[in-house]
């Protein structure tokens, strides 16, 4: 069965569309709940010491208490539990009604608050709520979720933990990230934001596991001790065997660390291939070189062989001689010498 829940659309005619949440609950999911509630008790939580349903003073009235309850939540958004404790317990020291805040100046409550997140927009947010509920509910806090969520910087979930922790009506599932994730990494529901996960979660589960001790601290704690964000400890969980979603950072990561492998060993085999492009390329480039340096000196000797036929052709030819020509005459002058010799000698006798 499916549950029908109306959402506003974001048009000009801001029509309302009809959202079905399956009512069916998923399969294994007491197993899972009972499962993690064990893990729960045996690894206790930053949500259990220090959550909104822990820091209040203890010695003030219900009224106070409800007070006290409602800012620790306008605290507690995008701070971690450890450093809201300790903003709160700087509040109480100073006295935290409605009345002092009020009277406390921005300056002052700043540095109260100043290590939470976003302690500039809270100050605002709970100096004029303190003056809402001082002049409409008597210093009390609205007994209904619109009436909460009509106060500056509440919005559903702070208003639907509201409800159940000040006022013991859990009319709602409050929804944090904590929730939203690990509500999807069971696969109870398959949503995009807090306020889908809600309505998906309220289709099904039963209204017994909404209230103080119900879904929202459980899987807070849970998700502060086990299924973290980042790195969830699969190997410690119990009920991995029925999480659709186990071991799946570590599948995650050696996925990556595989294709960082395979991408190194791309990146060697790219440089070795360029290593022998560089060297068949340097190859070339020498054989190149002795070409060019053969056909150089190839030129050079045969400008060398056309400069000595030049100079030999602008020589006479009437001067010109062979040295077979050369060595005839040689022959023949000393022919002549000879001949002169023996006249001379047969004139002597």
């Amino acid at each position: 069965m499916k549950r029908q829940s109306s959402a506003a659309q974001p048009t000009r005619k801001r029509q309302r569309v009809v959202v079905e949440y399956e009512t069916t609950p998923p399969e294994h999911w007491k197993e899972v709940y009972d499962g993690i509630s064990v893990m729960r008790a045996e690894n206790p939580a930053a949500v259990d010491t220090m959550g909104c349903a822990t820091q209040w003073d203890k010695n003030a009235d219900a009224k106070t208490t409800r007070y006290q309850t409602l800012v620790n939540l306008m605290l507690s958004s995008q701070t971690k539990d450890e450093v809201n404790a300790e903003a709160m317990k700087k509040l109480i020291a100073h006295g935290l009604t409605p009345e002092n805040i009020v009277k406390t100046s921005d300056e002052d409550l700043d540095k109260l608050i100043y290590s939470v997140g976003f302690h500039n927009r809270k100050v605002k947010y709970i100096k004029a709520a303190s003056q809402i509920l001082l002049d409409k509910y008597d210093g009390d806090i609205p007994p209904t979720l619109e009436g909460l969520c009509d106060l500056p910087g509440v919005g559903k979930k702070m208003g639907f933990l509201t409800m159940t922790h000040a006022w013991d009506k859990p009319i709602g599932i409050g929804v944090d990230v904590h929730v939203q994730r690990i509500a999807n990494r069971l696969g109870w529901v398959k949503t995009e934001t807090p306020e889908t996960t809600r309505l998906a979660l309220e289709a099904w589960l039963p209204q017994e596991y909404w209230g103080k001790e119900g879904v929202n601290k459980l899987l807070v704690g849970f998700g502060q001790t086990i299924c973290k964000p980042l790195r969830p400890n699969c190997a410690v969980c119990k009920v991995n065997h029925l999480c659709p979603s186990a071991f799946a950072d570590d599948k995650k990561r050696e996925k990556e660390k595989e294709m960082k492998r395979e991408k190194t060993q791309e990146t060697k085999r790219g440089k070795g291939k360029q290593k022998e492009m560089k060297e068949e390329k340097e190859g070339k480039e020498e054989m190149k070189r002795e070409k060019t340096q053969e056909t150089k000196r190839g030129k050079t000797k045969q400008m060398k062989e056309e400069k000595e036929e030049t100079k030999r052709e602008k020589i006479p030819s009437t001067t010109r001689k062979t040295r077979l020509q050369i060595k005839q005459e040689k022959e023949k002058e000393n022919e002549v010498k000879e001949e002169i010799k023996e006249e001379i000698k047969e004139e002597d006798l």
